[in-house]
């Protein structure tokens, strides 16, 4: 307990008391009603978060996945389809959202009562975290999961930068080979790609065991 300031401390209780549990999570308090915590007010951070749950275009996840105190987003959409660890998730979500608040806010946009991911803030965050995919991509001389960089939108960028990230966090060693990630990010984008132009939602049958139990 003294690891955690009093401050800190009290403002998970807050939201646990309002949620009639107590949910783990870091700075952002995504699956909380929170009214506590000041940084999910910050512009450059709800516009991240809508960002995240832009999900017009992509096939429906079943309703019972998604906890009802928010709705889906992304992330929800990738771990539904791979059967990432759920904790592994939530990490991720947050890791994401600071990448694109961050990366708005250096951009000095103005506030606005509808806060909006700026398209330079996406490209930003899509560039630094693809940058050794694309340079792996280079030294093989084989193409990226994408035809023309310039061809893919928003919703794809986001989606490509989450996936790198949800495969990297379940990595284990083999984050510390670079090499090793970039084919599993590879491979994994193209059977994405897949499933993307399905109507319904489809687990990925790279990832199914016999235990129904995702290798990941």
């Amino acid at each position: 307990d003294g690891l955690i300031p009093e401050e800190l401390k009290r403002v998970m209780l807050s939201d646990a008391a309002m949620t009639e549990d107590l949910i783990a999570y870091n700075i952002i308090p995504l699956d909380t009603t929170s009214i506590t915590n000041r940084i999910v007010a910050l512009p450059e951070v709800r516009a991240a978060v809508s960002a995240l749950k832009d999900i017009r275009g992509l096939p429906k996840v079943p309703g019972d996945f998604v906890p009802p105190r928010r709705s889906p987003d992304i992330l929800d959409f990738l771990q539904y389809v791979f059967g990432f660890q759920k904790d592994s998730v939530s990490n991720q979500r947050e890791h994401i959202i600071h990448l694109l608040a961050n990366e708005q806010s250096r951009l000095g946009i103005p506030d606005d009562t509808e806060p909006k991911l700026d398209e330079a803030a996406v490209q930003g965050v899509f560039l630094k975290s693809l940058d050794n995919y694309i340079k792996w991509c280079n030294y093989l001389v084989i193409q990226p999961v994408w035809s023309n960089l310039e061809s893919v939108n928003r919703e794809k960028k986001l989606l490509f930068v989450s996936l790198y990230f949800l495969i990297w966090g379940e990595a284990a060693n083999i984050r510390f080979l670079p090499e090793c990630l970039c084919y599993i990010f590879h491979h994994m984008a193209r059977e994405m790609d897949e499933i993307l132009r399905e109507q319904v939602t489809k687990q990925a049958e790279s990832c199914k065991t016999e235990d129904g139990v995702s290798f990941l």
